[in-house]
């Protein structure tokens, strides 16, 4: 969800394919809007991190390749652009 809040004020309609600031027209309370655009991203790279610490814990020889799809989603939360 903070990668949501995040995405609609500082993207563009046309990246995310729906109007941006929705939520500031609507007054939405959003967690960007309680803490701030920095320590949103602050803390999704926390959540990035340890939900990475944790599928790490998980792992073992049975399980590398479905950890390694795991961390991909992770990866793709963080990263995607839309």
């Amino acid at each position: 969800q903070i990668k949501d809040d995040l995405l609609e004020i500082e993207s563009t309609e046309e990246a995310i394919g729906k109007s941006i600031n929705s939520d500031i027209k609507n007054n939405k309370y959003t967690y960007v809007k309680a803490v701030g655009v920095g320590a949103s991203k602050e803390r999704l790279k926390l959540l990035y991190s340890g939900t990475l610490d944790i599928v790490d814990k998980m792992t073992d020889e049975d399980n590398e390749k479905r950890a390694k799809v795991y961390k991909e989603v992770i990866k793709y939360v963080l990263l995607r652009i839309k």
